[in-house]
């Protein structure tokens, strides 16, 4: 990183924490908005579909987008959300506690 200019880069979506760190991140700051102005969807939904977007993007990105790579992005993109629904649970339950 050069300085406080890259806080997300393509190298680190590319790693396992930081694909769920942004999914985190962009669920907790649009979950609300989908609610309200698109439908109610289930949130681990919106999580699997941003975990999902994020793959498949740097994949893309990344020129590894291929028909082999598909099935295991899938499978990656389950394992992304299931880890950020779980970080999420996580917290809120110590926040409940504490």
């Amino acid at each position: 990183m050069e300085g406080m200019n890259e806080f997300i880069t393509m190298n680190y979506l590319a790693t396992y924490a930081g694909t769920v760190f942004t999914v985190n991140l962009m669920v907790q700051f649009t979950k609300e908005l989908i609610d309200k102005y698109i439908a109610k969807i289930h949130t681990r939904w919106v999580v699997f579909l941003y975990a999902e977007i994020v793959m498949f993007g740097v994949a893309y990105f990344q020129k590894a987008l291929n028909a082999e790579n598909v099935f295991l992005l899938v499978l990656n993109g389950v394992l992304v959300a299931m880890t950020a629904m779980g970080s999420y649970a996580l917290t809120a339950e110590r926040k409940k506690e504490g």
